[in-house]
């Protein structure tokens, strides 16, 4: 299955109606976080306008601004999360205190991500330009551009080489997938879910890291509807 234009204009639209029910029905966090995954589909379809034109202006925002999003999808997760607890009856006392910690901490790893885009002459954080650009261990690395992939768009940029004092894109799973579960045991389950259903098309159609990274960003509107689903049967 290969994803395209028509599909991501789709996804924006079921976002955008998504995140207005979610405000209207449920809270503004919950809208927050489907709100801030429809944005990443705006992205995709600037980026398909502009496929494979590396020297277009619109394209190469389109790269920045994808990296940019995803640096700060665990703190939007937990947004959402935060509100899904609220609604669901989950927030006691002692999971919004952890819900918040790992807001901040979250946040953190939001700028630190953010940073590679900055190529600081600071020691070694950083790499020559060819190994910036061939390294399987530098996820979206490469001259700027959004081009087409296997099955969906992908993008690479001149990101800061990953090193002692510069993260590697971990930090994007261990925000996502791992510091929801020490939250409470309503979060450890939506964690669970997300992480089956980001992983599972990945496996299936075998594409590289980066590539796999977009489809889930493609399809994280109807992973957000099964999560507010799951949230709406298990509300106290």
């Amino acid at each position: 299955m290969c994803f395209s234009l028509e599909m991501s204009q789709f996804m924006f639209v079921l976002g955008s109606i998504t995140t207005i029910v979610a405000y209207k029905y449920i809270n503004w966090r919950v809208a927050m976080l489907v709100g801030y995954f429809t944005i990443m589909q705006a992205i995709h379809v600037v980026g398909y306008l502009t496929i494979n034109k590396c020297d277009n202006i619109y394209n190469q925002i389109a790269s920045y601004t994808n990296y940019a999003h995803v640096c700060f999808q665990p703190l939007f997760l937990l947004i959402g999360f935060f509100g899904l607890m609220q609604f669901c009856g989950y927030a006691d006392r002692g999971s919004v205190i952890r819900v918040k910690y790992a807001l901040y901490i979250s946040g953190v790893i939001g700028l630190f991500l953010l940073m590679r885009m900055f190529n600081f002459s600071l020691m070694d954080i950083h790499k020559s330009k060819l190994q910036t650009k061939k390294s399987s261990s530098c996820v979206w690395c490469g001259e700027t551009c959004s081009f087409k992939g296997e099955k969906h768009i992908n993008f690479s940029l001149p990101l800061m080489y990953p090193s002692y004092l510069s993260p590697s894109l971990f930090l994007h799973t261990f925000g996502m997938f791992v510091i929801p579960l020490f939250i409470n045991k309503f979060t450890a389950f939506c964690t669970f879910i997300l992480m089956i259903t980001t992983y599972i098309p990945a496996y299936i159609h075998k594409i590289p890291g980066s590539e796999a990274g977009t489809i889930w960003c493609f399809t994280s509107i109807v992973q957000c509807i099964v999560i507010i689903l799951l949230a709406i049967f298990w509300k106290k």
